[in-house]
This record gives C-alpha cells, sequence and structure tokens, in this order.
C-alpha cells in the first residue's frame, strides 16, 4: 500500500489497515505527517511479515514504534525513516534494534540523529546484508561510521553521506567509490 504526502491519512486510518491486513508486506508513507507512533505500532503488532516501510518526513514517528518494529517485523529489509526536522526523534536506540533484529538491505536514515557508536553497531549487525545506506545530513557522524561500513559491510553498493561535515577521511571514500 502507498501512501504518498497523504495529509489526509492519520493514524485511525493506519490503525484499521493493520487490524485488517496481518500479511502486509509493503507499506510506504512518505511525508505522511499526521501518522504517529500509536500508527506505526499497530502496523507492528499486526503485520509482522513487513518487508518494506518507507517512512521519509513522517515526523510523529519516533524510536518508540520503531523499536516494537525492531522487536516484531523480523523480514524487514527496506526502512526508510529521513527526515528534515525532528531529528532527534529517531535514534541509534532504535535503528540498532532493526538492525539486530532484522535482515536490512536498504536503510534510510538522512537527517536522523546518528552518531558513529550507532552506525558502528548497525555494521556490525547488519552481518554483511546492508547493501545501502543514507546518512545523508546526520552531523554528529564521522569518518569512524564510514571506515565501520566500509569494513563491515562488504556488499554496500550506496552510500549517502552529504551534509556529513565531521567525514573528513578521503582515502577511506577513495577506497569505497574504487572497490565496485
Amino acid at each position: 500500500i502507498e501512501f504518498y504526502i497523504c495529509e489526509k491519512l492519520t493514524d485511525s486510518i493506519v490503525v484499521a489497515i493493520a487490524e485488517n491486513c496481518p500479511q502486509l508486506q509493503n507499506l510506504l508513507m512518505p511525508g505522511c505527517a499526521k501518522v504517529t507512533d500509536v500508527g506505526i505500532g499497530k502496523v507492528a503488532l499486526n503485520c509482522p511479515r513487513m518487508k518494506h516501510l518507507d517512512l521519509r518526513a513522517c515526523s510523529a514517528v519516533s524510536d518508540e514504534s520503531l523499536i516494537l518494529v525492531a522487536k516484531n517485523c523480523k523480514d524487514l529489509w527496506h526502512l526508510n525513516v529521513g527526515r528534515v526536522t525532528a531529528s532527534s526523534k529517531v535514534t541509534g536506540a532504535s535503528i540498532v534494534e532493526i538492525a539486530k533484529n532484522t535482515n536490512l538491505n536498504t536503510l534510510g536514515l538522512a537527517g536522523c540523529a546518528m552518531d558513529d557508536d550507532a552506525v558502528i553497531e548497525i555494521a556490525r549487525y547488519s552481518r554483511g546484508g546492508l547493501h545501502r545506506i543514507s546518512l545523508n545530513s546526520c552531523s554528529m557522524l564521522t569518518s569512524a561510521s564510514v571506515k565501520a561500513l566500509m569494513q563491515m559491510c562488504p556488499n554496500l553498493a550506496v552510500l549517502e553521506i552529504k551534509q556529513c561535515h565531521l567525514v573528513t577521511d578521503m582515502a577511506t571514500l577513495y577506497r569505497f567509490a574504487s572497490r565496485r
């Protein structure tokens, strides 16, 4: 099910979808600003086969519901929680749990409150399965994150790090670009 920048999409509709579609595997709701942890929590509890969850620019969604996703949606392989506002609502606390409990292939974290410790843990728990990660505008990241991704994610093909001003090790970035 896909809803793009749907101003009328609310938690009550998302809850109804979750309660009536327990086999749901793909839910894309980028820009649906009225969706909160209430709706996503219900999706996590009722749709355990979820594989693709796109919550880009859903600034009312936080670690609270994403931890439920980590515990209940073991088949998740694509998650995007990138945002322009409310960066502190999505942190390593939930994303590391998702990396531990799922087999992520694609992870969108642009604008989230990620630090090096979280990215290093995400790299470790991805067990080599991570192919694409967006860390654009994650301002706390340093070159340590890039090095960890290089070392622990041999299948990583796309690394987005625009506006990460503390990433300064150009040699590591060059090695990443050259390994393809």
